[in-house]
């Protein structure tokens, strides 16, 4: 069937090109052969790049497939440089896995009501107005021994970090008060939410961060797939949305998606 398509090819090319149809048409007869160096090499490729397409799978499923049968084409890599990409990929696959069934410690904060009766969670200092967000995610951190992670505090702490590739980038950013690229700030909170955990934090309280529900799915893809804890307070929010939200850390449990959770659309 392939073979015929390629004699079809050739033969519309016959009256403008005939020369081009007969080098497509061989192009492809060698690729079946497999007897050159050449062909070798793209028909290994080809099983890599099913590796890498069944990874991405993995990847965009959120965790919810593991195509574990793909894993069989590895044998089929033989050449040194093709063994040294197969070597990154599964490196890159296991790193994956691992982060499935890790369960990132997470609590995003989208806003914090200002009513009146939040003294009645936390005791703010005396003078403090106490209705900042930033504010009252210290004052949630130093409660409960979070770790307390503003996006905008550690975008400058990286672009005053001359060693860090995107730091002249982030200088522009913050500049203009432009967003960064979704993939960079969550790669920067999960360097953070890691160092939290590495320090003994049992949570990592973020603000910030995610925008909108597209963001929040792309953390879940990128840093913990399916196993995401996180709570949303909401600035709308009623005396029995922030009690709850006050409970369940008290508590110490996974935050519930309920009444707290509502915000993103």
């Amino acid at each position: 069937m392939e073979h015929s398509g390629f004699q079809y090819i050739a033969s519309l090319l016959k009256p403008v090109n005939p020369k081009l149809g007969r080098k497509i048409e061989d192009a492809w007869l060698e690729y079946e052969e497999g007897k050159t160096a050449e062909a070798k090499w793209v028909r290994e490729m080809d099983k890599f790049e099913c590796m890498v397409q069944a990874l991405e799978y993995e990847q965009s499923t959120y965790g919810e497939e593991n195509l574990e049968e793909f894993q069989g084409l590895s044998s089929k890599i033989g050449s040194p440089k093709g063994k040294e990409w197969l070597a990154l990929l599964q490196q890159e696959r296991r790193a994956h896995l691992l982060r499935r069934r890790r369960r990132t410690p997470v609590i995003f904060v989208i806003g914090i009501s200002h009513q009146s009766h939040w003294p009645q969670i936390l005791t703010a200092a005396p003078g403090a107005s106490g209705v900042g967000k930033k504010t009252q995610c210290t004052l949630l951190s130093q409660k409960f021994g979070f770790q307390h992670i503003a996006l905008n505090d550690v975008l400058r702490e990286k672009s005053d970090d001359q060693s860090y590739l995107h730091a002249e980038f982030l200088k522009g950013c913050l500049r203009e008060k432009a967003n960064v690229p979704t993939d960079l700030a969550i790669s920067l909170l999960e360097g953070k939410i890691n160092e939290g955990i590495e320090e003994g934090k049992k949570w990592s309280l973020v603000h910030g961060f995610p925008q909108n529900g597209r963001e929040l799915l792309q953390f879940e893809e990128k840093v913990s797939m399916i196993h995401v804890n996180r709570t949303l307070l909401t600035s709308t929010g009623t005396k029995n949305k922030l009690y709850i939200a006050s409970e369940v850390l008290s508590r110490g449990n996974t935050p519930a998606y309920g009444k707290a959770g509502t915000i993103l659309k």
